[in-house]
């Protein structure tokens, strides 16, 4: 009786474990409201555009395996090499740090050509909550310097949009095996002290 609960233990150990290290946030917490400048100083990629087609994350294992992949019209670059049109991709949840675009709205977005928890294809930025993207409104964009035309990339294809929905975290593998492998190293304490336990008496 006291080895199932020993063993009961070891698997609640071991899969709060792994979910903890699944989930990139479970409430996203961002240091405060940034800049435009500071935001431009960690992102890749800074622009005005219009929401012209929003898709919902597809359904994962976890909440946060497939992104949101939202395509803007650009208007202006004040940094990165940015397309007319472009697309992001930001995690379908706001606990886990995604942003909540809507369509026809106009943003700055800041971006980042590289993601953590996402493949992305060349001209394609990851976004999130504390990226310092934000609605364009009568308040002035706080960068120096006057921005430039986007290059005529063209529009985002459909097979591209796809390619971007079906993208998953590419992490989930390395913390399959560190789930059994904490698992393992769990069982054989467990396993080791019942030994033990016998031996002294």
């Amino acid at each position: 009786m006291k080895s199932a609960r020993l063993l009961m233990l070891a698997a609640v150990i071991a899969t709060t474990v792994v979910l903890g290290s699944a989930s990139p946030a479970l409430a996203c917490s961002c240091a405060g409201p940034v800049s435009d400048s500071e935001a431009l100083s960690t992102n890749d990629a800074a622009f005005e555009g219009t929401v012209v087609e929003l898709h919902d994350a597809r359904t994962g294992a976890l909440s946060t395996d497939h992104p949101d992949v939202i395509v803007l019209d650009v208007t202006a670059v004040y940094a990165g090499e940015v397309g007319n049109q472009v697309g992001v991709v930001t995690s379908p949840s706001g606990a886990s740090c995604g942003y909540d675009f809507a369509v026809g709205v106009e943003y700055l977005v800041f971006g980042r050509a590289e993601s953590g928890f996402h493949t992305l294809e060349d001209g394609w930025y990851d976004v999130g909550l504390c990226s310092g993207t934000r609605r364009l409104s009568a308040e002035p964009v706080g960068i120096e310097g006057e921005p430039s035309p986007p290059l005529d990339t063209g529009d985002i294809s459909d097979g591209a949009i796809q390619r971007h929905l079906g993208s998953v975290r590419p992490s989930l593998f390395p913390e399959a095996f560190i789930f059994i492998g904490v698992f393992a190293f769990v069982i054989g304490l467990v396993a080791w002290l019942n030994r033990k336990g016998r031996t002294v008496a």
